[in-house]
């Protein structure tokens, strides 16, 4: 899943808020579950080539 966001930079101003990117329903409640700080967005990339059926289904 990446690297944890510090909870410093996050106090320090670097950062205001957290994303990821095509995550499933799975993975944002595993993320909600350990996050202290989490997401406010879940970018998901839908083309007409390119996409992930089982994320716009479920």
């Amino acid at each position: 899943m990446g690297r944890p966001l510090s909870l410093s930079k996050r106090h320090w101003g670097y950062t205001r808020s957290v994303c990821v990117s095509n995550f499933n329903v799975a993975e944002l409640e595993a993320l909600f579950a350990v996050a202290t700080v989490p997401p406010v967005v879940n970018q998901v990339q839908f083309s007409p080539f390119k996409y992930r059926r089982a994320l716009l289904e479920g």
